[in-house]
């Protein structure tokens, strides 16, 4: 009998140490399932919410970083930040129709003219130039842009304060061979007159060759082409002596102008240019027939002489 009670006890005890095993199994297997499930979570809470060591670490060790930034001028502006009044892009430029500077100056003149009755003052590609003959022939299509600015610009420049002002900005890179005729005829007969203007530009950045050749013929108007009544010459008995075929109201006249600019910066960035210009210019008027006076016992005797022509009044200027 005690015997078999021993038996059923140690059964029972070891029934109970495999129960106590398998309940610390499940604990542990739970625990760590628990863990797993909880672990991104709590990684994800460390990188959102770092430790105030880390922060004071990373913020010893990273200077501050200071962003500035600065507006960019446009290429070719004048000298300070004043804003152009007008701006006139290459489209706009197409739209006056005109060929040369000197027709924008033409073209623009109400915008160009100051309340304070100054002449405008002409800059290229923001700087002063040599003058007026140095710029006024370049073609139209070589400009990038046109500013109108106001006076207070001028001042900059060393100019009066009744100045308005244009600064004209020229591509970086043109080459361009242009040639351009005219001819007119006056309504009532003569007066025919045509021009020839023919030019070459050549850009490369800060260098600039322009050659510019113009030639213009005007021809003579009479008197009889516009029905000028003769004037009788004075003297008992002279009829009226009829000139008006050999007497202009108009001379003949012939134009030859050359001009010739060479510009590039030197030195540094100063600017430098050569220009050239000759000019060549020729009349021809008619001043009627010569006369010959004879006197007669009833009185004086006017008389034409038709044998050599008119009498000529020529005239040439080279400049």
């Amino acid at each position: 009998m005690s015997c078999t009670g021993a038996k059923d006890f140690s059964t029972q005890a070891s029934s109970q140490s495999r129960l106590l095993v398998f309940e610390i199994n499940m604990i542990r297997h739970t625990s760590l399932a628990l863990a797993l499930a909880i672990s991104p979570y709590v990684l994800m809470a460390q990188d959102k919410a770092p430790s105030p060591s880390t922060v004071a670490a990373e913020a010893d060790d990273e200077p501050d970083i200071i962003v500035t930034a600065q507006r960019q001028k446009q290429r070719g502006a004048v000298l300070g930040d004043i804003k152009p009044e007008l701006q006139l892009g290459p489209a706009d430029i197409r739209s006056l129709g005109v060929s040369s500077i000197s027709d924008i100056l033409t073209e623009l003149a109400p915008q160009l003219t100051s309340g304070r009755g100054g002449t405008p003052v002409v800059l290229l590609n923001g700087r002063r130039t040599s003058g007026f003959s140095e710029i006024r022939d370049i073609p139209a299509e070589a400009i990038a842009r046109l500013d109108i600015l106001p006076e207070e610009v001028a001042l900059k420049y060393g100019y009066t304060a009744d100045q308005k002002v244009l600064n004209v900005v020229l591509r970086q890179r043109f080459k361009a061979y242009t040639a351009e005729l005219d001819g007119g005829l006056a309504t009532e007969g003569g007066g025919l007159n045509g021009q020839a203007d023919v030019s070459y530009l050549r850009i490369r950045k800060n260098a600039r060759f322009n050659l510019d050749l113009k030639y213009s013929d005007s021809a003579a108007l009479f008197e009889n082409e516009r029905g000028v009544i003769p004037t009788p010459v004075a003297g008992a008995g002279s009829p009226a002596l009829d000139m008006t075929a050999f007497r202009t109201l108009s001379a003949a006249s012939k134009d030859f102008s050359a001009n010739a600019v060479y510009a590039d910066t030197i030195l540094n960035g100063v600017s430098m240019s050569v220009n050239g210009r000759l000019d060549v210019k020729t009349t021809d008027a008619k001043n009627g027939l010569p006369l010959v006076v004879l006197p007669l016992p009833s009185g004086t005797l006017y008389g034409a002489i038709n044998s050599f022509g008119a009498l000529t009044q020529n005239s040439k200027a080279v400049t």
